[in-house]
């Protein structure tokens, strides 16, 4: 094809036609542009592609993990937690209120409220978009609902199990050391007594289930549907990319 232009070229030349060559050399140059210019255009869209698919892969890991968040750590916890708060509860009423409960029902009631769930949210695909570039993102809205759930979220449940676990200690699980009372095996009517006569244990028990516990509760059943409404749009936008 070089060839046949050159051609054309040299003959137009050795004939004199100069204009005519002029004529033909500007259609030549237009051929180069437009040649140009559609390899831009095809260069363009395959690295579009190539970012679709990679904001596909990000929003796919991210659904993947928040799916996981939602079923195996969200709905247990809530269910633990408030697990926890009816046996305080129980207790109250059938232990401090008229001591009416055997020793092996407080004994199960207390390892009911003690025994919490260990909340462990999965962030690496959210962090692998942010190491990516949030701005590979090309839906706003879905951009501004992430930043929310991992910035905002996600980082005050932590807060507030940080926050339960540390308190837990330092009120409720050194009480038992420190008074050697030990439940493993059996309670006694000894260290029933202890429980029921001292009434800082009793206000620590109290103010973890009616506040502490509660706030981290509230809180985890109103990131649930912020979750799942997230998931969902995750999925359309999916969908939207694909039929691009």
């Amino acid at each position: 094809m070089i060839k046949f232009f050159r051609k054309i070229r040299q003959k137009l030349l050795t004939e004199n036609k100069f204009s005519k060559y002029l004529l033909y050399a500007t259609g030549e140059i237009i051929l180069v542009v437009i040649g140009i210019l559609i390899a831009l255009q095809i260069n363009n869209w395959n690295q579009g592609r190539i970012d679709t698919q990679k904001e596909i892969n990000h929003l796919k890991n991210i659904q993947r993990n928040l799916n996981d968040d939602l079923i195996n750590q969200i709905s247990p916890c809530i269910e633990r937690t408030e697990r926890q708060i009816q046996a305080f509860e129980l207790l109250e009423t059938g232990l401090y209120a008229r001591n009416e409960i055997s020793n092996d029902s407080i004994r199960q009631l207390f390892f009911q409220m003690l025994g919490s769930w260990d909340l462990i949210l999965n962030t690496v695909a959210f962090e692998n978009l942010k190491s990516s570039g949030l701005d590979i993102l090309s839906n706003d809205s879905i951009k501004l609902e992430l930043l929310t759930l991992y910035g905002n979220n996600y980082q005050y449940v932590k807060d507030l199990q940080d926050y339960y676990e540390q308190t837990h200690d330092e009120r409720v699980s050194s009480w038992f050391f420190n008074n050697n009372v030990e439940m493993w095996e059996r309670l006694t009517d000894r260290d029933k007594q202890k429980i029921i006569s001292d009434k800082h244990l009793y206000g620590a028990l109290k103010s973890e289930a009616r506040y502490t516990l509660r706030k981290y509760l509230d809180e985890l059943k109103k990131i649930k549907p912020i979750m799942q409404k997230l998931i969902d749009n995750i999925k359309e936008d999916i969908k939207r990319l694909q039929e691009k």
